[in-house]
């Protein structure tokens, strides 16, 4: 049974990888308190520490946190949200641009979001009452990065909404100013402060890529590097001779066709979304556009 979980889990793509991490660290947590909570145990909430402080001092404590506190939640409703977007945008996000990018901008995002909620919190009088008891935690700023990436990367592919459908970039647009405006309005400012950091990295992020630019490519180098450490190459592989060079170099040409073809099929499918909007796409088109991984 756990080897048919462990292999489902590694037919996941990224962003389905990441709901299903998100939600375990929601749930793991949250029936520990209900095991300490019946036999009446020490209560003392060691996950705080994964929380993200916006005391510098406390920050310093535990540096972790500023990625930590993507991966906890305040509440059901506050993870089913987070997820349901990551999930969707997500899989749209890999399937236009890659897993590699969508790891970097996802992470590059939430900390953006946590640097804006420190500096915030410790530069505005408003907050200097709470500053010591304030303490972020969700992937939303990594879930609004991704989301601002794709507003700016296909601006005018619409999505439908009940009865009627929307630009892509008439969303990202409306969220990011209700973000703003609900700053003083309401007893979650510290969220609505990150949502605009990851909004901001996200956006940087899609000018810098449509401009040819490397930003983020060291970070994506370190998380090259972090997910390298724990892929393990087989005694098979390791020690192989290649005796049939041609063979190899076949096998290398007909996998660059493919990839060629498989790249001018996409761009194609772009086009039709761009022009019509995704809701023209065939089921087919749909599938192999969100099958298609990096």
């Amino acid at each position: 049974m756990s080897l048919n979980l462990s292999q489902r889990f590694n037919n996941l793509n990224i962003a389905e990888k990441l709901v299903v991490i998100n939600i375990l660290c929601f749930a793991i947590p949250a029936l520990l308190r209900v095991f300490f909570f019946l036999f009446d145990s020490d209560n003392t909430d060691y996950f705080r520490y994964f929380n993200l402080p916006a005391n510098l001092s406390q920050f310093i404590n535990q540096p972790w946190s500023i990625i930590t506190y993507s991966f906890l939640h305040g509440g059901i409703l506050h993870l089913l949200f987070n997820m349901l977007v990551l999930y969707y945008v997500g899989r749209m996000f890999i399937a236009y641009v890659g897993n590699r990018k969508f790891l970097s901008v996802y992470f590059m995002g939430v900390i953006a979001g946590g640097v804006a909620f420190i500096i915030t919190y410790n530069l505005f009088p408003v907050f200097s009452q709470v500053v010591g008891v304030s303490e972020l935690v969700g992937a939303s700023a990594g879930v609004m990065a991704i989301l601002i990436f794709m507003c700016g990367y296909v601006p005018r592919m619409r999505i439908n909404f009940f009865f009627f459908s929307i630009p892509f970039y008439v969303l990202g647009v409306g969220l990011v100013i209700y973000d703003l405006l609900t700053i003083p309005l309401n007893n979650n400012a510290g969220g609505s402060i990150a949502h605009l950091g990851g909004a901001a990295l996200g956006f940087y992020s899609v000018y810098q890529y449509k401009l040819g630019k490397s930003f983020g490519n060291s970070f994506e180098k370190f998380l090259d590097s972090f997910l390298n450490a724990y892929k393990f190459s087989s005694n098979k592989s390791r020690f192989k001779v290649n005796k049939n060079q041609d063979y190899k170099k076949k096998k290398r040409r007909k996998k660059s066709k493919q990839s060629s073809e498989s790249q001018e099929r996409i761009e194609k499918i772009l086009k039709k979304i761009s022009q019509s909007g995704y809701q023209s796409l065939s089921q087919e088109e749909k599938e192999f556009l969100f099958n298609k991984e990096d």
